[in-house]
């Protein structure tokens, strides 16, 4: 946790039970309220600054994972329980206070019975760029500290006026294989650079959020010298790094939606811009690019139309051969209502002809069912005229069957015989008579 280098006081339980690993304070605060870091379980150093004035008490109190802290000859007030002490405020075993002898620090380990170690200055020394820091601690001989230049200018992160310049450093500190942790704030010695004005030059410390923070630095002999609480990215500049302009770029399709993230670019005043517009397939800005001055806080804004006629093919890429983003299709959510209603409405309407189908079949074949029911039953009742038109089935509604048509498969008799010995008879039988 770094905090801002303007905030002068943390108030009582600020950041208690917070999940924090390492803490270090900026040199503009001075008090610390009760348990402002109390229970922060996770807390392995603390780094104090040296204009530091009062502690509160259970500020630094357990549970965490700190085995020993550095107190600054500043401070003028511990509360009870304040640092090295266990939840039930017995003392931790092992636990070191550091700070300067006869300071108010020493006498808080001896009354909470802890260790207390007068910590002596080490000073290490980069051969290669002659910058130095001091730090508080113990001199293991492992100690190697670097100086690298990173870049000329900060761009495209921030654009500078033309009379402007800024130089990016980073100086680490390793302890053996690992990076060194400070105790307390360093001083630091920096070579002024080769045609840098040290009278109009600032020193800035720059850290991993993009935010810039003036350090007050004096000339000495050649060097920049300043304490900071930490070491990492410095620029040595002319420019104001701390009251930077910002240009905010929008891009966004001609309904109003956005075609690519808001871009955000710092500026120092009359520092000059041009901002291009980024590439999307099958659309084009309505500007190739916006230039100009800048004056104070503004913002632009890239539209973006589909073209007459899309290239198909390979994928677009710009000049330095980075694939240009393609847009995903906007749609209308009505117009995806309207068609998922009018496809509900399709499968209501097949599915009502089907149904259709469906009874009308099974009403046909009811119907054959009963006529050949009928059929048969008029069979087996026996009860069948071959010479009538129609007949009555028992026991089944009544129904007119063509009779004619259940035996017309069948020869029909040929009855002139009978007809002719009928005949013959009928004349005997009137011979007789006379």
């Amino acid at each position: 946790l770094t905090v801002s280098g303007t905030v002068k006081t943390i108030g009582d339980y600020a950041f208690a039970g917070l999940s924090i690993t390492k803490l270090a304070l900026p040199a503009s605060v001075t008090s610390l309220g009760d348990s402002a870091f109390e229970g922060c379980a996770s807390l392995k150093s603390v780094t104090l600054p040296d204009k530091l004035q009062t502690i509160g008490q259970s500020a630094f109190r357990a549970p965490n994972e700190l085995t020993s802290i550095y107190i600054p000859e500043g401070v003028t007030y511990i509360g009870a329980n304040a640092i090295g002490v266990t939840e039930g405020n017995a003392p931790i075993f092992n636990f070191v206070i550091r700070g300067v002898s006869g300071s108010i620090a020493e006498d808080y380990a001896k009354h909470n019975g802890l260790t207390f170690r007068v910590d002596g200055f080490i000073e290490v020394t980069d051969t290669a760029s002659g910058a130095s820091v001091t730090i508080l601690g113990e001199d293991t001989g492992r100690y190697v500290l670097s100086l690298k230049k990173i870049s000329d200018s900060l761009s495209p992160a921030v654009l500078l006026a033309g009379n402007e310049y800024a130089l990016l450093y980073n100086i680490q500190l390793m302890n053996g294989y690992e990076e060194a942790v400070l105790e307390g704030t360093a001083e630091i010695r920096f070579p002024i650079p080769s045609g840098v004005n040290s009278l109009a030059a600032k020193v800035f410390a720059y850290d991993a959020s993009g935010a810039f923070t003036e350090i007050e630095a004096t000339v000495e002999n050649g060097y920049f010298v300043f304490r900071h609480f930490s070491l990492g990215n410095f620029v040595i500049t002319n420019a104001s790094l701390d009251n930077l302009i910002t240009i905010t770029v929008y891009h966004s399709f001609a309904d109003g939606s956005e075609a690519s993230p808001t871009e955000l670019i710092l500026a120092t005043i009359g520092a000059n811009y041009s901002v291009k517009p980024v590439l999307l397939d099958g659309y084009k800005a309505n500007h190739n690019a916006l230039s100009g001055k800048v004056e104070g806080n503004f913002s632009l804004t890239f539209t973006y139309q589909e073209e007459a006629s899309l290239t198909t093919g390979a994928d677009s890429s710009d000049e330095s051969g980075t694939p240009s983003v393609k847009p995903k299709p906007k749609k209308d959510p009505y117009q995806i209502l309207l068609i998922i209603i009018e496809i509900v409405l399709i499968l209501a309407l097949l599915a009502a002809i089907i149904a259709l189908i469906i009874l009308n079949t099974k009403k046909k074949k009811e119907e054959n069912e009963k006529d050949t029911i009928a059929v048969e039953a008029a069979k087996d009742a026996g009860k069948v005229d071959r010479f009538a038109k129609t007949m009555v089935v028992p026991d089944l509604p009544t129904q007119e069957i063509d009779i004619q048509s259940l035996f017309a498969d069948e020869p029909e008799e040929d009855t002139s015989a009978i007809e002719e010995i009928l005949k013959n008879s009928s004349l005997k039988d009137n011979s007789q008579n006379k």
